[in-house]
């Protein structure tokens, strides 16, 4: 049999293995790897689906070698994930590579009373994400300036100069087979960024200073630049002309930096159920 692991994260950045006896706990059958979609219709036509809010099941075993470490972790795990529910901030809950940002809502318990060594539980995991998500990096340098430069062969990195600005080509591969959100982290000095991709310009009409860093979060739906480990909303700030939410396509994507800038870009790579490994 195989003893699946499962890792949660609370939003303080506390974590607990959950499964293949790690703590003392083992993962029974679930319900984590299913999922359904609502469909909405008129007239025997579909229009969308959804999702909305989803419980998942999750039986565990707590099986410790001693009483006093059957109680710890029983008293841990639920401090672990009731700081979530009071702080109305969800956890993430790991299948391998790929998290849902989740509660447990629930927890019930059966054969505690024989010894403190031993207990079962089924926790209620709940969700407003629809996908399990995976999160991939991308690290882009500022290059120094550069004249009349144009390689006659296919580099990763191709440069171009013209009277204003320099414009920095940079290519992401998308390894999602489907459209993915993501995180822009642009880093200053820079006055009003702009980053193309695949001929879609995400731009803010602000300043960036050195030490600073712009975010454009299309999860999220948030545009903010943090000062000092503060953040402040320039969602006004905005490029209205393009949506500034768009998702990244699959494949292969051309970068073009309008003005020099480093920056990272972080893919959400989204599935409806984690990947089976």
């Amino acid at each position: 049999m195989k003893h699946e692991k499962i890792k949660y994260v609370n939003h303080n950045g506390e974590e607990m293995i959950w499964g293949g006896g790690e703590n003392g706990i083992f993962v029974n059958a679930n319900t984590l790897h299913d999922y359904k979609w609502s469909i909405d219709s008129d007239k025997n036509n579909i229009k969308a689906f959804e999702r909305g809010i989803v419980d998942f099941e999750l039986p565990i075993v707590i099986a410790c070698r001693t009483e006093e470490e059957g109680n710890y972790i029983k008293n841990k795990l639920v401090e672990l994930v009731d700081v979530d529910v009071n702080a109305k901030e969800p956890g993430r809950l790991y299948i391998g590579e790929y998290y849902i940002k989740c509660y447990v809502s629930a927890s019930s318990k059966s054969k505690y009373n024989m010894t403190d060594r031993f207990a079962s539980a089924s926790l209620t995991i709940t969700t407003a994400s629809p996908y399990w998500i995976r999160e991939k990096t991308y690290r882009f340098h500022m290059y120094p300036d550069v004249k009349d430069l144009d390689y006659p062969h296919d580099y990763p990195y191709g440069y171009s100069m013209n009277s204003i600005k320099t414009i920095i080509v940079n290519k992401l591969n998308n390894s999602s087979y489907l459209t993915a959100d993501f995180r822009l982290d642009i880093y200053g000095e820079v006055d009003s960024p702009c980053l193309s991709i695949d001929g879609h310009n995400y731009a803010v009409d602000c300043i960036v200073n050195e030490g600073e860093v712009l975010t454009i979060d299309t999860f999220e739906k948030q545009v903010y630049r943090t000062v000092n480990g503060n953040r402040i909303n320039e969602f006004k700030n905005r490029n209205r002309e393009e949506y500034i939410f768009e998702p990244l396509n699959s494949g292969i994507i051309k970068l073009n930096n309008f003005g020099r800038f480093p920056y990272t870009i972080t893919v959400y790579e989204k599935r409806s159920e984690p990947l089976w490994i």
